[in-house]
């Protein structure tokens, strides 16, 4: 069986984080499994306008990370998202952990294949602006061989 057929959605209603918060879009929205992304009534999750917003995402035990998706908001502002980076890794500081991709559109999918506890969105560019997704999906699975032994 190949290592992807075990993986699932590990951070739909996991703790999150973001640097800021506009009005009630909190992190969590976008870790709650609604991919619909037109309005704010969406579920968007949203940060007030700064320059390297993130947000983060605990799924409270290390995973293998396989491939993380971003779904951008439908209706505006796409364009906020390009530049955004992915980082995934152990600490509680993005620029500490690996990179996975940046987005040079508006969202997608992004291929990874690191081991980590967080998962960040972060833009990287010096635009100050709001920034918003509609949903960030990761599909990883767990260490199936902790002890690093198998028989």
């Amino acid at each position: 069986m190949e290592k992807s057929a075990l993986a699932q959605n590990v951070a739909k209603g996991k703790p999150a984080t973001q640097s800021s918060t506009e009005r009630d879009l909190v992190a969590t929205k976008c870790f709650d499994g609604n991919y619909y992304g037109f309005g704010e009534t969406a579920g968007l999750c949203s940060t007030q306008p700064e320059t390297n917003p993130q947000i983060t995402v605990d799924l409270g035990e290390v995973y293998h990370v396989l491939m993380i998706a971003v779904i951008n908001r439908e209706d505006c502002c796409q364009d906020r998202l390009v530049g955004s980076e992915l980082r995934v890794g152990n600490s509680t500081d993005p620029l500490d952990n690996s990179s996975c991709g940046v987005v040079v559109d508006d969202g997608g999918f992004y291929d990874c294949d690191l081991w980590g506890r967080y998962v960040t969105l972060r833009r990287a560019t010096s635009v100050q602006d709001y920034f918003n997704v509609a949903e960030i999906g990761v599909w990883a699975q767990r260490n199936i061989c902790p002890r690093g032994v198998a028989s």
